[in-house]
């Protein structure tokens, strides 16, 4: 799919080609394959943001945003339609980062879905969008959010990351302003300003989650990330414009941002439009925890499930991983007192996800830090640095394997290379409702849980978004 137009003097800015596309994009452009893709991420990203919706850190930051915008009800941020949609867009987001279940790129890690839903279904209930319109949103934001990450990145380089960076956080923004603004409607060229001067509000550090205390704020990165992008496309709605080079340039968010050793790659802005869409490549995860656990959870559930295993028969369980895997999570407790060191302990998360058979957010509830079945089957775990896992990450794999010793002396072992929702290993349809089922049991009854799983499968014959979501507190 190409781009359109012949504007002279933009003809060759990529941040006005990857506008001038975004502008143009319409629902019949995209293959079932995309727009499939995206229902299971609205669907998955409405339930993150309700399970995220009653934890402590979602709590905390309501209460602070209530009474800042008591004191600052400016008028200039109303255009959208009520005074509270920033307050809800920046609350929903970090509620739905907040327990780290979010989906993930394999090239940028970026989580798309905890900024991209939450902006298109608070936005989009506000307007009256129908679904239709919701599925091109949410298609157009990844396609953003993902192509400026790519671009800073360097593509598998990681050039972002390694200089400390955040992609949730830093090209969140372009995911919320490529989101918004379809929803509103925005030109070309209010886009191609929006997203310019959303460089300007880019933020977002690695160093947020690497704390010594009980509560990061890196959860906090999505909710700025979308209430900034929000502010942006306001900011064009109004008239105002974005530096003139877009995000391109000496003085660039692409500059700025990328690792001035590799540079920035700005053909990741415009390659391939379409081709395919990208939101087709972000992975879904299934559990609550660090990328690198998803592979070894998954054979250990795989092994528990094949053998019908309880915990009380478990002596042993090794886990083999690649060096990178072991450096993220070194100095993560087996013990952990919060969220923030849990989700990184493979003692932990393997031990809970074998008592309970998920790892989701119930299973990372203080009440869990301190089950002494749980830290029972955590004190045996071992974790393997293996040359093999190595290899395979070098090959392009993500691997990991799981080694149980059962009471009796019988030892299994399952070798997983990728994990459940990537590419190589792919959900269904089953597996997201599951999860979803799973983010809500607690929290809604079955029937509502089940009729938001119809209303979103057949979100394009939906007129108004808001009747998928009425009983969603947003």
């Amino acid at each position: 799919m190409k781009c359109k137009g012949d504007k002279h003097r933009q003809m060759e800015n990529r941040t006005f080609q990857l506008a001038e596309f975004l502008a143009a994009l319409k629902i019949d452009e995209i293959p079932s394959s995309a727009r499939d893709k995206a229902k299971e991420k609205i669907l998955d990203g409405i339930g993150l943001m309700i399970a995220g919706r009653d934890s402590f850190e979602s709590h905390c930051l309501d209460r602070i945003l209530r009474n800042l915008s008591k004191e600052q009800k400016e008028k200039a941020l109303q255009e959208l339609g009520q005074d509270s949609i920033l307050q809800s867009v920046w609350v929903n987001a970090a509620s739905a980062y907040v327990w780290n279940a979010a989906d993930t790129s394999p090239m940028t890690l970026a989580h798309c879905e905890a900024v991209v839903i939450p902006v298109a279904m608070v936005v989009g209930r506000a307007i009256g969008s129908s679904g239709s319109d919701v599925i091109t949103a949410v298609v157009a934001g990844y396609e953003a959010m993902e192509r400026v990450a790519r671009t800073v990145d360097h593509g598998r380089s990681r050039g972002h990351l390694r200089r400390g960076f955040n992609s949730t956080g830093t090209c969140g923004v372009f995911g919320s302003v490529a989101a918004a603004g379809k929803l509103l409607n925005l030109t070309e060229d209010q886009l191609f300003n929006a997203t310019g001067m959303a460089g300007s509000f880019s933020s977002g550090l690695m160093g947020a989650g690497q704390i010594a205390g009980k509560h990061s704020v890196i959860w906090l990165l999505a909710g700025k990330a979308a209430y900034s992008g929000l502010i942006a496309v306001n900011l064009a709605l109004q008239g105002f414009s974005g530096p003139e080079s877009g995000l391109e340039g000496r003085d660039s968010f692409l500059h700025a941002y990328s690792d001035q050793a590799v540079g920035y790659e700005e053909a990741w802005l415009t390659k391939d439009f379409g081709e395919p869409f990208l939101i087709e490549q972000c992975e879904t995860k299934f559990y609550s925890t660090a990328h690198t656990l998803r592979p070894a959870i998954d054979a250990l559930l795989e092994l528990r499930s094949q053998n019908q295993i309880s915990p009380e028969e478990v002596v042993k369980v090794e886990v083999g991983i690649p060096k990178l895997f072991a450096s993220i999570s070194e100095g993560r407790p087996s013990h952990p007192d919060c969220f923030t060191k849990a989700q990184s302990s493979y003692p932990y998360a393997l031990a809970v996800a074998l008592h309970h058979g998920e790892a989701l957010p119930d299973q990372f509830s203080p009440s869990m830090f301190t089950d002494p079945s749980v830290l029972k089957t955590a004190d045996r775990v071992q974790v393997i640095v293996d040359p093999d896992m190595d290899r395979e990450l070098d090959n392009g794999n993500w691997p990991s394997w799981v080694a149980i010793t059962l009471a009796g002396g019988k030892q299994l072992k399952m070798v997983k290379l990728n994990p459940r929702g990537s590419g190589a290993s792919p959900c269904n349809r089953e597996d997201v409702e599951k999860k979803v089922k799973s983010l809500l049991a607690s929290r809604l009854p079955a029937s509502r849980i089940q009729q938001l799983i119809e209303d979103v499968w057949q979100l394009e014959k939906i007129a108004n978004i808001a009747k998928v979501i009425e009983f969603v507190k947003l």
